[in-house]
């Protein structure tokens, strides 16, 4: 009986340590989103300074200037050292558009600067979606959250789970089911089982609570000793 309590012990120690190692993963994947996130913000930021650059209009101050030919030197008449020009208020001056502006002083776009801003639409088009996608989940775990969690975020109520059971050692499936209501669907409870392992992983390194057995937690650190010698 002792030989077969042993054995059960070394089986479950690697595997406490692997769900050390699938939790540090999680919580690595969690932060690569976010550095991911502020990455695309960022060169979000640079590309529209780009295109500032390498789109804007082309101004009427940068269009060249009409030389204007010098009069002939008359022997008998001496040239004036200045010539002076009078424009009269009621003659309009027009201006012709040069090559590549428009007659309403825009620059045309190119079609390098119509697929500059067409990738730039589609990044910003795929960041969104990223942004959506988090969104729709975070909000698909509210949907399904039980009235007296509904006001905390889910670290906080996986805490308050684990305090309302000051002596005993809880499991994952046990805190879903404290947080979550019944007819919380499968892929919603897949979710938020990799949420919860995560703040839990996170939790005990910062000495909030303690493991048990796997996937099991306390905040008495003796109820989870006395599990994993169970």
């Amino acid at each position: 009986m002792q030989n077969l309590k042993s054995a059960n012990l070394a089986s479950e120690v690697p595997l406490s340590k692997l769900l050390d190692i699938d939790s540090d993963l999680a919580a690595q994947e969690t932060q690569l989103l976010a550095e991911l996130e502020l990455i695309q913000e960022k060169r979000k930021s640079l590309q529209t300074v780009l295109t500032l650059f390498s789109g804007s209009p082309t101004s009427l101050s940068n269009l060249p200037t009409p030389t204007t030919a010098e009069p002939p030197v008359v022997p008998e008449a001496p040239v004036p050292s200045t010539i002076e020009t009078t424009v009269e208020d009621s003659t309009p001056v027009t201006v012709e558009p040069s090559l590549g502006v428009e007659s309403n002083g825009s620059a045309s776009k190119s079609p390098h600067d119509q697929k500059t801003r067409r990738s730039k639409s589609e990044t910003k088009s795929a960041a969104t979606s990223a942004r959506s996608g988090k969104t729709r989940r975070g909000q698909d775990l509210q949907q399904y959250i039980r009235a007296e969690f509904n006001q905390s975020s889910l670290s906080q109520a996986v805490g308050m789970v684990l305090q309302q059971q000051p002596k005993d050692v809880v499991g994952i499936p046990e805190i879903i089911d404290s947080i979550f209501i019944e007819d919380t669907p499968k892929q919603v409870r897949s979710v938020a089982s990799n949420r919860i392992s995560t703040i839990l992983s996170t939790g005990q390194k910062a000495n909030k609570w303690y493991r048990g057995r796997t996937g099991r937690y306390s905040i008495s650190q003796s109820a989870a000793s006395a599990d994993l010698k169970s």
